[in-house]
């Protein structure tokens, strides 16, 4: 709570983080300028994948920078939850307070939980895909593998680097079908589904990557 109470206070405040004043609230900012997507010159961070940075648009459309922080405030207090939720289905003993209160006391978590940036929605997206991918080896249900390559896939268009963990859901599900010795194509099957639903979920960052540049990954590969 006192953790909680602290950055919901700086987020009341302007922007001042680097990285939020160089691209998280910039990008928005020129997006609502231009009213639409514009191409922002001399900016390979204008690349990057932004559905976080959507929301903060839509917080600078409403209001102004404290807003769109407010949206990533909120996104660290679900992202407590779902690591609580991860606990208790990990070990049903599990205290779900002091799980989430493990998390959110975490300095760097204290420290841009006020501040514009995207890694608390990546947070909650990759631990929302471990969890449903967790209930789909105890259930075998395919809704809970999709879920979970929902949320990969929305981790992945959120942060480059939270791609590994559509890889993961995809790698996961063949490696499952190997050890309780599934026949080969459904194990392929199954993870031929993760990956295309991680792909389709993703996807509007790297089309529109490579019709600006040519590159779906660009500035990388």
């Amino acid at each position: 709570l006192l953790a909680g109470a602290m950055t919901i206070v700086e987020s009341l405040a302007p922007g001042a983080s680097q990285d939020a004043l160089v691209y998280h609230l910039a990008l928005p900012a020129r997006y609502v300028e231009a009213g639409g997507f514009t191409r922002v010159e001399g900016s390979f961070f204008a690349y990057f994948p932004q559905n976080i940075e959507m929301l903060f648009t839509f917080g600078l459309l409403l209001k102004d920078e404290t807003l769109a922080q407010g949206y990533h405030w909120l996104l660290g207090v679900a992202a407590s939850a779902a690591v609580a939720a991860l606990a208790r289905r990990i070990d049903p003993k599990a205290s779900v307070l002091l799980a989430a209160a493990a998390f959110a006391t975490i300095p760097t978590v204290v420290l841009i939980g006020g501040w514009a940036y995207v890694d608390l929605g990546v947070v909650l997206f990759v631990t929302l895909s471990v969890l449903c991918f967790l209930r789909w080896t105890r259930s075998e249900a395919c809704p809970w593998l999709v879920l979970s390559a929902v949320f990969a896939g929305a981790a992945a268009g959120s942060k480059y680097t939270a791609g590994f963990q559509g890889l993961l859901v995809a790698g996961g599900a063949m490696l499952l079908g190997t050890l309780r010795r599934w026949p080969a194509r459904k194990a392929v099957s199954l993870s031929a589904l993760a990956a295309g639903v991680v792909a389709a979920v993703a996807c509007p960052w790297w089309i529109r990557n490579a019709l600006a540049t040519g590159n779906p990954l660009y500035p990388f590969c």
